[in-house]
């Protein structure tokens, strides 16, 4: 069994996983629907901003399958962790049983520990289910970096393997960074891109009508159709912009004689309309990725935030709503990068002072919550170098306790090893990212270069972590014991790292397989006093093997009997369902079949019912 030390609970952001919502009116496009329905199997759509990928992917699902059927995830940059990705991936799927999900995956982790195992078990779980079809899209796909090869590999896992209950559908800015060729030889795969989702004369007559209850003339169908040259957000501003305009021919006639690109000419009418004060929030809220209310009042000091906003979305302002309830708005990505354009114009002194009041309010409001803490570190960012580092500090251990090693990482990363010498509880936060995160060659150098000026406690911590990396027993063993002189008593997790390298150099290099034992020992009692739970159960289950391959079958039956008891007393069901499948192994091993047959029928049994995992 092997576990994530670092990673203590799960946490997800449910509205990651939610269908977006259709905030205006649409049209039928019969023809593009028809191709989707018609697809046999996987779906990819690759187009630029403003295409409309998300909404007629969004109509398709609304039209043809029951909510259940629809698994969603709307990737953001935050998801090039392999690890959060696949839990993200895993969750949409399992959207029907969502209370349980969180305990699902902290059960895969457990029982198999690799992204790519983990994908081939929840794989073969859909082939031998009985449930209807479900279509999982993976929106915004083109956020995940090209060279993130591990993340790709699971959808080309996906991609690849025929599963008759799975409909995958990607959408993207750009083509993925990996071949397609053996799925589209196959006719298992429906391409579309940014041609076929252009609005067609009828479409855009359509749109016009519906969205506005205007009939063009053809001159006018002709001039517009022309102009935006079908592009769906085009049209959508167009649309905007008419509805404060009495004049509709010489409307048409100046879009059709302006020699600037159609978005920054519509966007320019758009916000010229607006009222200096609208102007102004809008400008200013553009500093915001995602906003509401609360948050607004917060970073610009007023007291009307959330009217406005409202106000903003019925007027159709290129405001989308974030969540069901409607406090979470952001700004579609064409009008946010215009407000942008003149947002960079204002005092750098201003901005700074904006974006510490959103990184304040973020780190007050964050309730445990990825995005917010995300949020926060983003716009201390943007204040100060002090700022960010101090709320690095200050979520730090929540961080790497919840699996979210590569954001410590990616903010840290650009400072020098002397400048995180100076806060000494991140610099330690940082090297177990680094461990985590599997970026050995980069933590050795880190710890070698920040040994000679660090303080006496982190040198512990830093040596600890260095002998598990260390390849050589001789020097991993000197590691240890220097480490152990120099950690404090309470630092618990850094002293018990060390005592499990001893243990096992006293197993594999020394064959002292007594002292490993008396080691382990010490660490099982350590770790349940102090309700470590995922490091109580590794170092548990590396005893239990020490004690079957010293043949002391007994006493690794007691320990099993023990951590069951420990894990129902905890409602741990994932967990003791591996030491439920250790004792049947030990039993096995000890030639008392029956027993061991009715244990892992038992198991079995709890497997089912709780995590659905043989």
């Amino acid at each position: 069994m092997c576990t994530q030390p670092l990673s203590e609970k799960l946490t997800l952001q449910l509205t990651k996983l939610q269908l977006p919502r259709i905030t205006h009116p649409v049209i039928h496009r019969k023809q593009l629907l028809g191709q989707l329905t018609s697809s046999k199997q996987h779906v990819l759509i690759v187009a630029p901003a403003g295409y409309g990928k998300t909404t007629i992917v969004t109509q398709w699902l609304n039209t043809s399958y029951a909510r259940q059927q629809i698994a969603w995830f709307s990737i953001d940059t935050t998801d090039n962790n392999t690890s959060m990705f696949l839990n993200y991936l895993i969750a949409a799927l399992e959207q029907d049983h969502i209370d349980h999900v969180e305990a699902r995956l902290q059960a895969y982790w457990e029982l198999f520990n690799h992204p790519q195992t983990i994908l081939s078990v929840v794989i073969n779980d859909l082939m031998k289910s009985d449930d209807v079809e479900k279509v999982l899209v993976l929106d915004d796909y083109h956020l995940i970096n090209d060279n993130n090869a591990d993340i790709h590999k699971l959808v080309q896992q996906l991609l690849n393997t025929a599963i008759p209950q799975l409909k995958l559908v990607i959408l993207s800015r750009t083509a993925p960074p990996y071949s397609i060729a053996k799925i589209r030889a196959e006719n298992r795969l429906r391409e579309l891109r940014f041609e076929d989702l252009l609005f067609t004369r009828e479409e855009v007559h359509k749109y016009f009508y519906a969205r506005l209850n205007l009939t063009l003339s053809d001159t006018q169908l002709d001039a517009l159709n022309q102009f935006t040259e079908g592009w769906g957000v085009g049209l959508a501003m167009v649309a905007l912009r008419m509805m404060n305009t009495n004049d509709i021919d010489a409307f048409i006639q100046q879009c059709a004689g302006t020699e600037k690109s159609i978005a920054d000419y519509l966007l320019s009418e758009i916000f010229d309309q607006q009222s200096e004060k609208v102007q102004q929030f809008l400008v200013q809220t553009s500093l915001l990725n995602h906003f509401q209310g609360d948050l607004c009042d917060a970073v610009l000091e007023r007291h009307d935030s959330y009217a406005l906003l409202t106000r903003l979305e019925n007027m159709g302002l290129l405001v989308i709503p974030l969540d069901t309830q409607r406090r979470w708005y952001r700004y579609h990505h064409f009008f946010r990068d215009f407000l942008r354009e003149r947002l960079a114009q204002a005092d750098d002194t201003w901005l700074q002072l904006m974006h510490r009041r959103a990184s304040h309010w973020f780190a007050e409001n964050a309730n445990n919550n990825p995005e917010s803490i995300s949020a926060a570190l983003y716009h201390a960012q943007k204040a100060d170098q002090h700022l960010l580092l101090n709320t690095l500090q200050r979520f730090g251990t929540w961080l790497l306790k919840h699996g979210h090693q590569q954001l410590i990482i990616d903010y840290l990363t650009p400072f020098s090893i002397k400048k995180l010498g100076e806060y000494p509880t991140l610099l330690t936060h940082y090297l177990w990212a680094l461990l985590g995160a599997g970026e050995m060659a980069h933590l050795r150098r880190v710890i070698d270069t920040s040994l000679s000026f660090i303080p006496r406690h982190m040198q512990g911590n830093a040596l600890a972590i260095r002998a598990e990396i260390e390849p050589d027993w001789h020097q991993r063993r000197d590691f240890c014991l220097e480490a152990l002189t120099l950690l404090d008593d309470d630092d618990l997790i850094a002293r018990c790292m060390a005592q499990g390298n001893l243990a096992r150099i006293a197993f594999f290099a020394d064959g002292k397989t007594e002292h490993a034992i008396q080691i382990l020992t010490r660490m099982v009692a350590l770790y349940e006093q102090v309700q470590v739970m995922k490091l109580w159960a590794f170092t548990l289950d590396c005893l239990i093997a020490v004690r079957r391959h010293h043949g002391t079958l007994l006493e690794a039956e007691a320990l099993c009997h023990h951590a069951i008891e420990v894990c129902e007393q905890h409602n741990y069901i994932s967990l003791s369902c591996a030491f439920y499948s250790q004792l049947g192994k030990i039993l096995y091993e000890q030639n008392r079949l029956p027993e061991a047959i009715d244990i892992l029928a038992h198991c079995r049994q709890i497997c089912d019912k709780h995590i659905n995992i043989n």
